[in-house]
């Protein structure tokens, strides 16, 4: 998630900067994506380790997600769609439910999203 959020805020600072020469950077994010990644992801975790129990709970819903995942191509489309746009809009956020995402983002406290993420993830803070 760290490099995510790395990239969207390269990208709105870059806008910005670029803007006055008439170029346009846009992002798009999508929700998950159903590309079989859960198969091939290394599950690995010590069996002593203290983060077993969030680590199996955090992985499993990251499967299960992924499995329910829009497809490759639903994403391609959006970003076809951003690329040839006369005047692209800043974030193109499409899939699962990443538009209701980015809107309560916008909307809600951080400690709310966070402990909903957390949640969603199966990780409650007291693992």
């Amino acid at each position: 998630m760290a490099t995510k959020a790395a990239i969207k805020g390269f990208a709105t600072a870059a806008r910005l900067e670029v803007a006055p020469f008439g170029v346009a950077i846009t992002t798009v994010e999508p929700g998950s994506i159903n590309t079989g990644l859960s198969e091939r992801r290394t599950k690995y975790i010590a069996d002593d380790s203290a983060y077993r129990k969030a680590f199996t709970a955090t992985v499993a819903a990251l499967d299960a997600k992924e499995a329910g995942g829009i497809s490759a191509q639903r994403v391609a489309e959006t970003t076809l769609k951003a690329v040839t746009a006369t005047r692209p809009e800043p974030l193109y956020a499409v899939g699962s439910k990443a538009p209701v995402v980015f809107a309560a983002r916008r909307l809600l406290p951080r400690r709310v999203i966070e402990s909903v993420m957390a949640k969603s993830y199966g990780v409650t803070g007291s693992d």
